[in-house]
C-alpha cells in the first residue's frame, strides 16, 4: 500500500518540479526533454537513485524500510559539487519527502533527519530550505507537521545551525506546535449573522469541521459555493453527525457572506479580531479545516473536507 501512494506523490512532485523549473524557461524544448537533461545532469552532479527493493523483501512495512534505509547510500553529504544541479538535488528531496510523509510516522521519525544530520554549510542550509518548503510551507502535497517538529527540535539543538536560523525555528515551533491533534483547540469567540456571540469550545455536534475562511478568498468562495442548495452533502454529514463551523477571519463585507450561506452550516466571524493578531491558529492559507470533537479536541489539523469525510466513515 505505501508503494502505491509514494508513487502517487512522486508523480505529483515530478509535475510541480518540472512546471517550477521550466516556468522561466518555456521559450525551448518541452518539459520532457527538460527532464530528460536534468536525469543526464544527474550522474554527473548528484548521484541520486529511487532504491530497488530486492523481490526477495514482500513485507509492505519490510520494503518501506529498506527504502529509507538505502535511499541515500550513493549520495556523499559533504560533496558541494551535487549542489550544481539544483533541479536534481532538489527532485531527490521532494521524493524522499514523499516517501517520509506516505508511511506512519513512528516509522519513519529515526529517518527523517539523516541528510541534516550529516550535511554543514551550504549544504545544510539548501536543505533547511527543501524541509521548510514541502514539509509546510502553502502548497507542497505533504505538509507535516511531526516531522517538521523534529526538524525545528534538531535546528535548535545542533551548533550547526546560526542564531538567525534558531530563532526562526523557535517562532515555527511555537506556531506548528499549537492546536496538535489529541490537543483541545484553542477557544475564541465568535460572532453570527443575528449579533449572538458563542464560544467555540461550545460547539453542541459530535463531530464539528472548523473552517477558517476570508471574505475575499476566491476558494473559500468556491467552497461556500458547493454548500448552497447540497442536499445530498447536508443529509450526508446529518448521518455522520458532522456540523460545518465556518468563520471569517475578516469583518469586511462578512454581513453579506454569512447571509449567503445555508441555515444548516453555523457561520461567523471573529469578533474580536484575535485569531490572526495573537496567532491562536497556524494560518498559512485560506480556507484551512480542522475536525474537532465534541468539546473541542481536534481530531484532524489542516486537513481537507474529503479526508474528513474518510476519516469518519472509518471511526464511525
Amino acid at each position: 500500500m505505501f508503494q502505491s501512494k509514494f508513487i502517487a506523490i512522486v508523480v505529483l512532485l515530478g509535475g510541480m518540479l518540472i512546471s517550477s523549473c521550466t516556468n522561466s524557461t518555456k521559450k525551448e524544448g518541452s518539459k520532457e526533454t527538460n527532464l530528460q537533461e536534468n536525469k543526464d545532469k544527474t550522474s554527473q552532479y548528484f548521484p541520486y537513485a529511487l532504491p530497488k527493493v530486492p523481490s526477495s523483501i514482500k513485507g509492505a512495512k519490510d520494503q518501506a524500510k529498506y527504502m529509507l534505509e538505502h535511499y541515500w547510500d550513493k549520495v556523499n553529504f559533504k560533496d558541494k559539487a551535487m549542489l550544481q544541479d539544483s533541479v536534481a538535488f532538489e527532485e531527490g528531496f521532494a521524493n524522499y519527502f514523499g516517501l517520509l510523509t506516505s508511511l506512519d510516522f513512528d516509522l519513519v521519525k529515526e529517518r527523517a533527519l539523516y541528510p541534516l544530520k550529516n550535511s554543514l554549510g551550504e549544504t545544510l542550509n539548501e536543505e533547511l530550505r527543501l524541509y521548510r518548503k514541502y514539509l509546510y510551507e502553502v502548497g507542497s502535497p505533504m505538509i507535516n507537521n511531526e516531522i517538521y517538529e523534529l526538524v525545528l527540535n534538531w535546528v535548535l539543538a545542533t551548533p550547526r545551525t546560526t542564531a538567525l536560523q534558531k530563532e526562526e525555528a523557535s517562532l515555527l515551533l511555537k506556531l506548528i506546535t499549537k492546536n496538535k491533534v489529541g490537543s483541545l483547540a484553542t477557544d475564541f469567540i465568535y460572532e453570527e449573522a443575528d449579533g449572538s456571540r458563542h464560544h467555540l469550545k461550545h460547539l453542541p455536534a459530535p463531530y464539528s469541521l472548523l473552517v477558517f475562511a476570508k471574505s475575499d478568498c476566491a476558494t473559500c468562495e468556491a467552497f461556500v459555493e458547493q454548500l448552497r442548495g447540497n442536499e445530498q452533502l447536508k443529509k450526508e454529514l446529518e448521518n455522520l453527525n458532522l456540523k460545518i463551523v465556518l468563520i471569517y477571519l475578516d469583518s469586511v463585507d462578512t454581513q453579506k457572506c454569512l447571509a449567503n450561506l445555508p441555515k444548516w452550516v453555523v457561520a461567523g466571524f471573529d469578533c474580536k479580531g484575535v485569531i490572526l493578531s495573537e496567532q491562536l491558529y497556524d494560518i498559512k492559507e485560506t480556507p484551512t479545516f480542522y475536525l474537532l470533537k465534541r468539546g473541542g479536541k481536534v481530531l484532524l489539523k489542516e486537513t481537507f473536507p474529503d479526508e474528513v469525510l474518510d476519516y469518519l466513515k472509518k471511526n464511525l
